[in-house]
């Protein structure tokens, strides 16, 4: 976004560094306004499937895996959860990278990939497990929204100028760090900034609360 473009307002919130870049916003959103928060569709989820040490690759457990989406940074391949004992387990990335632990009953969240595992009534054993195929998303940005399981679910940054997404993808100026006004960041569905404030801290990302008459 030029200076020449720079729009008057009260959704910069502090003096954070505040990082641009663009993007490509999906079509098929309406008018999204400035300050509006963008996901990153970052891949598409394959079913789960037993990844065990037993016959054919069966878990002795039988608890069950659910409520799995992306998170903004997920990368295509295979996430691999392996338990280390009845109740705990382990999660790695298709790059092979050891991500945080998990406990059994727990919603585990990243910012690559989020599930809960929930105990049956045969415990699972260190060996069994879970493998999730991902594959590729189109890295297009849309309306952040907690009930996507395609990584927009998460906050990925910051629309710094209007997009009109009625005829097609746009390419539009975003923000990708800074101080934000809680009131002027709009989220999809029933989501509300605050509900993102530790995903988005991660990025850079901080919204406050300010009065305007102060400004």
């Amino acid at each position: 976004m030029s200076s020449s473009a720079f729009i008057y307002d009260f959704l910069i919130a502090g003096n954070f560094p505040l990082v641009t870049d663009r993007g490509l916003v999906l079509t098929d959103q309406g008018v999204l306004t400035r300050g509006t928060a963008l996901g990153r569709i970052a891949g598409s989820l394959g079913a789960a499937v037993a990844d065990g040490a037993g016959t054919a690759g069966a878990n002795t457990g039988n608890g069950t895996i659910s409520a799995v989406s992306l998170g903004s940074s997920a990368i295509p391949g295979s996430y691999v959860i392996k338990m280390t004992s009845a109740t705990t387990f382990s999660v790695t990335s298709p790059a092979g990278v050891s991500l945080p632990s998990g406990v059994v009953g727990t919603a585990y969240v990243s910012t690559q990939i989020a599930f809960t595992i929930a105990a049956g009534a045969t415990a699972f054993v260190a060996g069994d497990g879970f493998s999730i195929p991902v594959a590729a998303g189109s890295n297009k940005l849309k309306i952040c929204n907690s009930a996507n399981t395609d990584g927009s679910g998460m906050v990925y940054a910051i629309l710094a100028e209007t997009a009109d997404t009625t005829s097609g993808d746009v390419e539009a100026a975003i923000y990708k760090s800074g101080e934000f006004n809680i009131a002027d960041v709009p989220f999809g569905g029933t989501d509300t900034p605050t509900a993102h404030m530790e995903e988005a801290r991660h990025l850079g990302i901080y919204f406050k609360a300010i009065h305007p008459e102060a400004s």
